[in-house]
């Protein structure tokens, strides 16, 4: 029977909280405390990986955090801060020796179903209050935080006097079960959509991939593969936030059309340039920073950490919603457009009654002689 010699299970969660975080500036302020350092993938060259701006890491003292309900306890805990204002929180609970698969699928399931906002939150909250100088636009109240979570199941060797080889591993083991938390049988249809997202670059390595799990075997123990995942899951969460915030924009921005329908007038002039001006604000922050997200990594020469990031990022989404976003950005353009030709016809029309008026009182004043 499979069993895990060394193992554990990486439960993510992650919060957006602010607009940007300035990592320079807080990693000045972090350093008067304890030391913090910027991700760096270990197996690769830098300028193989590119990061726009590598995540400030942030590894708090050793803890072993006894949650009541949790079977598993936590023994190390990663703050990771993003600069496009996202942070991760990543809580790693050992795998007991000689854990059998079975076993961790049992585990996984539980940690799949638990709430890990109640330990994750006051540390993210903790820790924005340390590098609040570093903060542009700051979400204080974490009940407005918007969030997503992730677990991976990271083993460092298995059972047994030599390695596993991943191609075994893949010949006699379910893994669509253990991302997926069934206990049932799943359809050939379900297992071939996960093995989709199955990777591996040498026979002592690899990664297979889900919308909510992933399991990663690396017999080196290199982290490489869960930060990926977790960066693409960083880049999930800001996509969300400017999805539904531009869902808000748009509700706003017809309103304001039927609102200025109703209007005449040099009033339906003035609120349509406030209109347009808050429009254009919002098209040119959201491309922005929606760039910022979507360009934050790029991985060229390696083409195993290419097929890992590119798939992580075709589970999780990440093109749909970066349509989804380009597609809402568009129709605000398109809005923008028409209200500001109605704009300018009002101008003219505007100007032109000016002109009419300013004729008749010309008018008026040469038949009463007064002119």
């Amino acid at each position: 029977m499979l069993s895990v010699r060394a193992g554990s299970l990486f439960i993510y969660r992650f919060y957006d909280v602010a607009n940007e975080i300035d990592l320079n500036r807080a990693q000045a302020i972090i350093a008067r405390s304890y030391p913090a350092y910027r991700l760096r993938l270990q197996r690769l060259r830098p300028r193989v990986v590119r990061f726009a701006n590598p995540p400030l890491t942030l590894p708090l003292r050793p803890y072993r955090i006894e949650v009541s309900d949790w079977p598993l306890p936590v023994a190390e805990i990663i703050v990771r801060l993003y600069a496009f204002g996202a942070v991760a929180v990543r809580l790693e609970c050992p795998l007991p020796e000689g854990s059998t698969m079975a076993e961790v699928e049992h585990l996984t399931r539980s940690f799949l179903d638990i709430d890990a906002d109640p330990v994750c939150r006051p540390l993210v909250l903790d820790t924005l209050r340390e590098v609040a100088p570093a903060l542009y636009k700051p979400q204080w109240d974490w009940e407005e935080w918007l969030d997503e979570d992730y677990l991976v199941v990271y083993v460092r060797r298995f059972e047994g006097d030599a390695p596993l080889g991943a191609p075994l591993l893949l010949r006699e083991y379910d893994f669509a079960r253990l991302l997926m938390g069934e206990e049932i049988p799943l359809s050939d249809q379900v297992r071939e959509a996960i093995m989709r997202y199955a990777y591996t670059y040498t026979p002592e390595d690899l990664a297979v991939l889900s919308w909510e799990a992933a399991f990663v075997y690396d017999t080196d123990g290199i982290m490489d593969v869960p930060d990926l995942l977790e960066f693409a899951n960083a880049q999930l969460l800001e996509l969300e936030f400017f999805d539904e915030y531009l869902d808000e924009e748009l509700e706003k921005a017809y309103d304001d059309v039927e609102a200025v329908q109703r209007g005449g007038g040099f009033w339906r002039y003035a609120h349509m340039r406030r209109v347009l001006n808050r429009l254009t604000m919002t098209v040119m922050e959201v491309t922005e920073l929606s760039g910022r997200v979507i360009n934050a990594l790029k991985i060229t020469e390696d083409v195993f950490y290419a097929q890992v990031y590119t798939g992580a990022s075709e589970v999780l989404g990440l093109p749909t919603w970066i349509a989804g976003v380009q597609e809402k950005l568009h129709a605000l353009r398109d809005i923008y457009a028409m209200l500001a030709e109605e704009a300018t016809n009002t101008r003219l029309m505007i100007l032109e009654a000016a002109i009419v008026l300013l004729i008749l009182f010309e008018i008026v004043l040469a038949v009463l002689g007064i002119w």
